[in-house]
């Protein structure tokens, strides 16, 4: 899902996104939210991190506030007209 992480192409999509958010609603003891990313981009957010500490947690979480849902594609655009509804 986190691929790259810097700027994940799974939040390049609507219905991803509106998935992602779906599953946030219903978190709780019994279901979670798992991200998950492939050993190269764990290896490279590890080493960002491991390297800069909290300067590197920050641009790790820069990636992630810097989705913007108006900018997210659809297949069809009455699909993300109903999803930003």
């Amino acid at each position: 899902m986190m691929s790259l992480w810097e700027k994940p192409l799974y939040l390049s999509e609507i219905w991803c996104i509106f998935e992602l958010f779906t599953a946030a609603l219903e978190e709780n003891e019994t279901t979670q939210v798992t991200i998950v990313m492939p050993n190269r981009e764990k290896t490279s957010l590890a080493h960002l991190i491991g390297l800069k500490g909290k300067r590197g947690m920050d641009h790790f979480s820069k990636s992630l506030v810097n989705v913007r849902v108006d900018d997210a594609k659809a297949s069809q655009d009455e699909d993300k007209k109903r999803i930003l509804e």
